[in-house]
């Protein structure tokens, strides 16, 4: 459902924007618009931010995912661990690396091995449950 109302809108709308310079037009009116709406509620100010970032596309994509729910985004610190866990689940596990080798290539001795060890446990058993169930709907198979 989403990537057919997402294609009937997007052609509409490439249908409109026939020229780079109608786009930026256009475009800038949203943006108006969007600074506008946050004239009456100062927390709609980071939609303007996320427009600019993401672009009318990937913005209008964004808004046909979500439609109208709310989501909470992990704080920069919060997300910033999450990094540092792929990048270490990424040299313990794929790359064989010791946690000596992940500290000095992180340029970090103090990385905490103990707690990225447990997480790293809970997501490689995360991963298998899902690659058990993909197995069970026969997701991947030649057959």
């Amino acid at each position: 459902m989403y990537d057919n109302a997402k294609s009937v809108f997007q052609q509409r709308l490439k249908e409109t924007i026939k020229t780079d310079e109608s786009k930026k037009i256009i475009e800038d009116v949203i943006r108006l618009h969007l600074f506008k709406n946050a004239e009456k509620d100062e927390s709609l100010l980071s939609l303007v931010e996320v427009y600019d970032l993401l672009g009318l596309d990937k913005f209008t994509d964004l808004l046909a995912l979500l439609d109208g729910r709310t989501v909470a985004f992990p704080r920069k610190e919060d997300f910033k661990d999450t990094v540092q866990l792929a990048i270490c689940y990424y040299y313990k596990n794929i790359e064989g690396k010791s946690w000596k080798d992940i500290k000095e290539l992180l340029g970090d001795s103090d990385i905490p091995a103990i707690k990225y060890g447990i997480r790293m446990q809970q997501l490689q058993l995360f991963l298998n449950y899902i690659a058990d169930r993909m197995k069970m709907r026969g997701v991947g198979s030649d057959e």
